[in-house]
C-alpha cells in the first residue's frame, strides 16, 4: 500500500477519535455547568451535537474511500451517505441561524424573548428545524439532482453514416445527405416511442452498460443523432471503454439495432453504419479534472451531474446550506451590534455583560462556520463547472469543513477567559476582544464613581 494512503488515512482516523472525544467532553462539561445557561445552553448543545455527526459522517467517508481506493460500499449506500451528510451539514448551519435569531429576541425585544424562546417552545423549534431540513435535502430520492461519488460526465454521439449516389455534385451531395440523416433519425425516434424492441436509447444504453460497465446518465435525441452523457465507476473501466472506442470496437455486436438499415432501405438509403464520436473537450475534461475528484469517492450533493435538473438542484442546495443561512444570520448579528448593545435599557445593564459573551460566541461561531463553508463551495461549484482544482483542493476543503465541531470547542473554550465589548459609528462596526479581567477593573471603576457621586449627593442635600 501507498505509504501516502496509509498517512493519510492515519490522520483521518486520529481525527475522527479526536472529534469524538473533544466533542463529547464539551457536551458534558456544558450539561454539568450552570453556563451557558437556559435557553442558550440548549441551542449551543443542538448545535456543537448536529456539527459532529456532519463531522463524523464526511471524516469516516473520506477514510473509508481512502483505505479502499474509492467509494467501496456501492451506489445506494453511497446515495444514503450523501443524503446524511447533507442533512447534517444543513442543520448545523440553520442552528446557528436558530442561536443569533434567539440573540436578537434578547437584544432587541427582551420582553418577548423569554416567551418566545421558552424550553419547550426551544426545543421544538429544534426538532422541527431537523425534520423541515431532511425532508427539503430529499430530492435527489425523487429525481432532482443526485447523491454519488460520480462527478462529470463523457459525451458520446451517437451516429450513423449513410450511402449516396456519387454522381451529385458536392453541394447537392452534403445537402442531401443531411436532409436524409435527419429524415432517417426521426423515423428512429418515433420508432423508439412505438415499440420497446425498437427503443434504440435503451438498446444503446443497456449495451454500453453491460459490456462496458459505464453507466449512461442521460440521452438524449439530436437532429442527426444521439447524444449519450456516460459516466464510469473509476479510472479502469474508463480505460477498458476508452479502449474500445480507439479500436471502433464500441457498438460493434449489436445486433438489436438491425431494424436502422430496414428504415434506412424504406427510406432509399442504400447503406448505414452506426458510429460513434466522443469530443475532445469532453475527453480532456473528463480524464483530467472529473475521473481524479470521482476516485476520492466523497459521496456527496454532486454539483456536476447531467440531469435535466440539475442546475436547479445545485442552486438550491447552495442557497440552502450556504446562502441563505448565513445571510440571515449576519444580517442579524449586524443588528445586534449596531442597534441592540446601545440601546439596552436601564433594567437590564446587570445581564448585559453575559449576554455580550454569549452573542460573541455566536458571532464567532457564525463567521468561521461561513468562512468555512464558502471555501468548501467555492471549490465544489467551481470544479462542477469544469474548473480543473485538483483532487488534492477537493479532498483538503472537504476535510477542513469537517472539522465544525473542533471549531465550535476552541471558540467556547476561548470564551471562558475573554469578553467582547462593540463600538459602532455611522460608517462601521467594530467588535475588540479583550481580558475579563481589565473589563472588571472598568465596570469596577464606574461603580466607585456613581457611589461617590451619590454620597457628594447626599452631603449637599
Amino acid at each position: 500500500m501507498d505509504i501516502r494512503v496509509v498517512i493519510i488515512s492515519l490522520i483521518l482516523a486520529l481525527t475522527i477519535v479526536g472529534l469524538l472525544f473533544v466533542a463529547c467532553r464539551e457536551l458534558l462539561t456544558i450539561k454539568r455547568s450552570n453556563r451557558p445557561e437556559g435557553r442558550f445552553k440548549l441551542l449551543i448543545a443542538s448545535s456543537i451535537l448536529a456539527s459532529l455527526v456532519s463531522d463524523l459522517i464526511i471524516q469516516t467517508n473520506l477514510l473509508l474511500s481512502q483505505a479502499s481506493g474509492g467509494w467501496p460500499l456501492g451506489f445506494a449506500s453511497c446515495e444514503f451517505w450523501g443524503y446524511l451528510s447533507t442533512v447534517a451539514m444543513a442543520c448545523s448551519s440553520w442552528l446557528i441561524t436558530i442561536i443569533v435569531i434567539e440573540r436578537y429576541f434578547t437584544h432587541m425585544l427582551p420582553s418577548e424573548s423569554e416567551s418566545t424562546f421558552s424550553g419547550r417552545n426551544t426545543r421544538i423549534t429544534v426538532t422541527g428545524v431537523c425534520l423541515l431540513v431532511m425532508m427539503t435535502v430529499s430530492g435527489p430520492f425523487y429525481g432532482f439532482g443526485e447523491y454519488t461519488f460520480l462527478r462529470g460526465y463523457l459525451n458520446v454521439i451517437v451516429s450513423t453514416n449513410i450511402s449516396l449516389p456519387l454522381h451529385l455534385s458536392h453541394p447537392d451531395h452534403s445537402r442531401v445527405r443531411l436532409e436524409n440523416l435527419h429524415q432517417l433519425f426521426s423515423h428512429l425516434q418515433r420508432s423508439s416511442y412505438s415499440s420497446s424492441d425498437t427503443n434504440l436509447l435503451t438498446i444503446i444504453a443497456q449495451h454500453l452498460h453491460n459490456t462496458y460497465d459505464v453507466i449512461v446518465s442521460k440521452a438524449s435525441w439530436l437532429p442527426h443523432g444521439i447524444s449519450f452523457f456516460i459516466r464510469s465507476k473509476n479510472s479502469d473501466t474508463f480505460q477498458h471503454f476508452v479502449d474500445h472506442y480507439r479500436d471502433r470496437l464500441l457498438l460493434k455486436n449489436v445486433t438489436s439495432i438491425s431494424f436502422i438499415h430496414d428504415i434506412a432501405r424504406s427510406l432509399n438509403i442504400s447503406d448505414t453504419a452506426v458510429t460513434a464520436n466522443i469530443t475532445n473537450e469532453s475527453y480532456g475534461q473528463y480524464r483530467q479534472t472529473y475521473l481524479p475528484i470521482q476516485d476520492l469517492g466523497i459521496c456527496a450533493a454532486d454539483m456536476s451531474s447531467p440531469n435535466q435538473y440539475s442546475s436547479v438542484w445545485n442552486g438550491f442546495i447552495t442557497i440552502f446550506i450556504l446562502i441563505l443561512p448565513y445571510s440571515l444570520a449576519l444580517t442579524g448579528l449586524c443588528i445586534i451590534y449596531c442597534r441592540g448593545f446601545g440601546h439596552l435599557s436601564s433594567s437590564h445593564k446587570h445581564f448585559s455583560d453575559q449576554n455580550i459573551v454569549y452573542t460573541n460566541i455566536a458571532c464567532t461561531i457564525a463567521m468561521v462556520f461561513c468562512a468555512l463553508y464558502l471555501f468548501h463551495f467555492a471549490v465544489v461549484l467551481s470544479t462542477g463547472e469544469g474548473v480543473n482544482s485538483g483532487a488534492r483542493l477537493v479532498f483538503w476543503s472537504t476535510y477542513f469543513v469537517a472539522l465544525k465541531s473542533l471549531v465550535y470547542v476552541v471558540i467556547l473554550r476561548i470564551s471562558a477567559n475573554t469578553s467582547c465589548t462593540c463600538s459602532c459609528d455611522r460608517k462601521c462596526c467594530g467588535c475588540f476582544i479583550i481580558k475579563r479581567r481589565s473589563m472588571a477593573y472598568e465596570l469596577s471603576e464606574i461603580e466607585i464613581r456613581r457611589s461617590l457621586t451619590r454620597e457628594n449627593l447626599d452631603c449637599d442635600s
